[in-house]
């Protein structure tokens, strides 16, 4: 199973070990990255939901302000035509539109040659190329807790994936938090791979797949996530005091509102997001490993304090 990741590259040195990786560069004034790339985490979702063995192509297309070099979408497109791959993954949006009909025909000569695209659709909700080109699957937003992924077609799009955060371990060490489209369309593209090596191969079988499988859904809790407007009704108080007495250890203060409970707004970024959740869970000694949960089992104290007190 090969699948290209065209995105900002990857830190090997966080890849799992046994990767298969091939690394390519098409990148204009490139500079050295701060913190983990986009990439590594993207291979990390894939890893996560696919327990197939796989050969990466890596591509790097980013340019000095972090944003996809359409140019380099285009070279690394042209390239992936001389070297075969099951499934291509293009987590990113392009803005420029000079090199919109030639990455249509790339697209389509690829997908004619027996490679499926999917592509993310951005997060801001605005136009998504190369994710609503005819040839590539597109994965738009949605928060749901049953399914990843459902189907949708509309607007160039035909899936909406659950783009709320969640845990993801890179390598022997190191654990971050990754959503939005670009993590919904990693598990789409996990769950493509396991079915082309179960011999669904062309694109019209993948589509009908998802379509048979994952069926349209009438509600989207995106906009009630989004704007705080989730509640969860506290049920394990001891449980809650227990989470709270570690936190003002730590130095956090609750105010017993549930608005302030969100762990959203007492971390201050991703990287002590990604720290806390699991810091908690191991000064609590439970066990309880973060990448099995879902956001709406950490999106609180309240959450957190239920989930967890189901293990005591």
């Amino acid at each position: 199973m090969k699948i290209a990741v065209i995105d900002d590259g990857i830190d090997k040195e966080t890849a799992e070990n046994g990767m298969h990786i091939n690394c390519h560069y098409h990148y204009v004034n490139h500079k050295p990255k701060q913190g983990i790339r986009h990439g590594t985490k993207v291979v990390g979702i894939v890893e996560k939901y696919s327990s197939d063995t796989k050969e990466y192509e890596i591509y790097d297309v980013m340019n000095t302000k972090e944003t996809s070099c359409s140019m380099a979408v285009t070279a690394a497109l042209e390239d992936l035509l001389h070297h075969r791959v099951d499934v291509i993954l293009m987590c990113l949006v392009i803005q420029n539109d000079k090199t919109f009909e030639r990455i249509r025909k790339l697209c389509h000569e690829l997908r004619e040659r027996g490679s499926i695209l999917i592509a993310s659709a951005s997060n801001s909700g605005d136009y998504s190329f190369p994710a609503v080109l005819d040839d590539v699957i597109g994965v738009g937003r949605m928060a749901d807790r049953q399914s990843a992924v459902c189907w949708y077609e509309k607007e160039g799009i035909q899936l909406l994936g659950d783009v709320t955060p969640e845990f993801v371990k890179l390598g022997k060490e190191t654990r971050t938090v990754f959503s939005g489209t670009s993590k919904a369309a990693a598990v789409v593209a996990a769950m493509v791979s396991e079915q082309c090596n179960e011999g669904m191969k062309s694109y019209e079988q993948i589509q009908k797949m998802f379509q048979d499988r994952f069926p349209r859904k009438k509600g989207n809790m995106l906009e009630q996530v989004e704007h705080g407007e989730y509640r969860v009704d506290l049920q394990d108080k001891q449980m809650y005091k227990r989470i709270s007495d570690v936190l003002k250890q730590m130095g956090y203060h609750l105010s017993g509102d549930e608005s302030d409970c969100y762990f959203s707004r007492i971390a201050r970024d991703t990287d002590e997001f990604a720290w806390l959740i699991p810091e908690i869970i191991n000064r609590l000694d439970m066990p309880v490993v973060p990448e099995k949960m879902h956001y709406f089992d950490f999106i609180s104290v309240y959450a957190l304090a239920d989930y967890l007190g189901k293990y005591v």
